[in-house]
């Protein structure tokens, strides 16, 4: 399975893996965020794809659910009870509420043989695939 890796000391925020992200979904929001850490550097977040992750764990749902063909978590909004369990578990903050109040998370672009739009977008390297 191909896990995003961020990089964080190459992050200068130029906020191109979130403009990336954020043109991939219908919403137009990126599901990718940077933040300031306490020395004021910029630090990507994205979903980890944790092997036992939080949010899954506390999605009563089973909205969140491990894909079979990639690996990675889905996410199916349908299903989503929107009590927004998931949320509030994942440790780095990662998903969120979006405005039609189902949950936000990263899709890997949807397709396992494609390279994610912030990846590819990030010419620092601050955001890269792994095999993992």
């Amino acid at each position: 399975m191909k896990r995003i890796i961020i990089d964080s000391t190459l992050c200068d925020g130029c906020m191109k893996c979130v403009d990336a992200c954020r043109d991939h979904f219908p919403d137009g929001e990126s599901r990718l965020l940077i933040r300031r850490d306490a020395k004021g550097r910029h630090v990507p977040l994205i979903c980890r794809q944790c092997p036992k992750p939080s949010c899954m764990q506390g999605c009563m749902s089973g909205a969140i659910s491990y894909c079979s063909e990639t690996g990675h978590l889905a996410y199916n909004k349908e299903q989503c009870g929107r009590c927004y369990m998931c949320v509030m578990n994942c440790p780095y903050g990662i998903p969120f509420p979006t405005k039609e109040g189902h949950v936000a998370r990263c899709d890997f672009c949807g397709d396992e043989k494609e390279i994610p739009r912030c990846v590819e977008s990030c010419e620092k390297r601050a955001i890269y695939l792994e095999e993992g």
